[in-house]
């Protein structure tokens, strides 16, 4: 499979490409990874928000590469004074441009450590690794797919890098692990079942009989919500709940008080109110005639929403 050249091109905005060329000039190399390639390769369309993995063509010790990046950027403030630049964690860089938003993070592995949850991994920087051990970090196959950047102009200026069959996967509508740091990171299980329901995709038989190794003691309230949330314009946004669930009861799974205030949520009918859980979730819960009062109420303390404005939706 080959990428449409001039279509391709034809969807980044100018400005952004301006600042992605001059990137590449100063000879790192870019490849675009994540959620805008998956959701490119099925629509054809192209995402304002654009992660890439920035390496380069030689290897520089640690704190050498940590210098690099940071010079990087501080040259593109000067060469463009209307991005918006700020360095996150873990060698992220994110610049805002318009309504476009850019993160740019250093290639890296990670070695597992004894945390068993979102930080599960102590990062290593290195400034030439192959885009098969970057890539090994990421948690599906569908999202291990990359666009390289090559020579500005040339006839082959961008690329497809495939290392795990993603594509394969895409065509099959098929969710698959890279490998077990999957089950480290409680976060990943509730991103498989929003792909799972927005996308419409399966999840692969040896992933699901494997589901039971994940640890949702930790769970937060701001990666629950998180998640469901994006599931709102799907389908049915509550099937997301109805298959954690189901899949917490299947492999008794343990769980938290955080994320069992929810179970009433996934035994319901997301059209028992009179307002879509899309347009305004208070406000659907509010409304909700199949869930109890102390059930809705819990909801909104343990999300910390406003109990204040809440009771004043529930008499209304």
């Amino acid at each position: 499979m080959k990428i449409d050249q001039v279509g391709f091109l034809h969807l980044l905005d100018d400005k952004v490409y301006r600042v992605l060329v001059e990137i590449s000039r100063r000879g790192f190399c870019l490849t675009l990874v994540g959620g805008a390639v998956r959701d490119y390769l099925l629509t054809g369309e192209l995402s304002h928000d654009l992660d890439f993995e920035i390496k380069h063509k030689f290897l520089y010790d640690e704190d050498e590469w940590k210098r690099k990046l940071d010079a990087l950027f501080s040259h593109l403030s000067s060469f463009d004074n209307s991005l918006e630049i700020r360095e996150l964690k873990y060698n992220i860089f994110r610049v805002k441009l318009n309504d476009f938003e850019l993160e740019f993070s250093s290639t890296r592995i990670e070695k597992i450590n004894e945390d068993q949850g979102h930080n599960y991994f102590d990062p290593v920087f290195i400034s030439n690794l192959s885009s098969e051990e970057a890539f090994s970090r990421r948690d599906l196959t569908v999202n291990a797919i990359g666009i390289f950047f090559g020579v500005p102009g040339s006839e082959e200026e961008f690329s497809l890098v495939d290392p795990y069959g993603g594509i394969d996967d895409l065509n099959d509508k098929l969710l698959r692990n890279i490998n077990d740091n999957f089950f480290f990171d409680y976060v990943r299980l509730l991103r498989l079942l929003r792909f799972k329901n927005v996308l419409g995709f399966n999840i692969c038989e040896d992933l699901y009989k494997e589901l039971g190794r994940f640890n949702l003691s930790r769970a937060t309230n701001h990666y629950i919500f998180y998640e469901f949330k994006k599931c709102f314009h799907s389908k049915d946004p509550l099937n997301f709940l109805n298959d954690l669930f189901s899949i917490i009861d299947s492999f008794k799974i343990e769980t938290n008080e955080v994320l069992e205030c929810f179970r009433p949520l996934a035994q319901v009918s997301v059209e028992d109110s009179k307002y879509k859980i899309s347009d305004d979730f208070l406000s659907w819960l509010a409304a909700h005639e199949a869930l109890t009062q102390d059930q809705k109420l819990l909801v909104v303390k343990t999300m910390m929403f406003s109990q204040k404005k809440f009771k004043k939706l529930l008499k209304q």
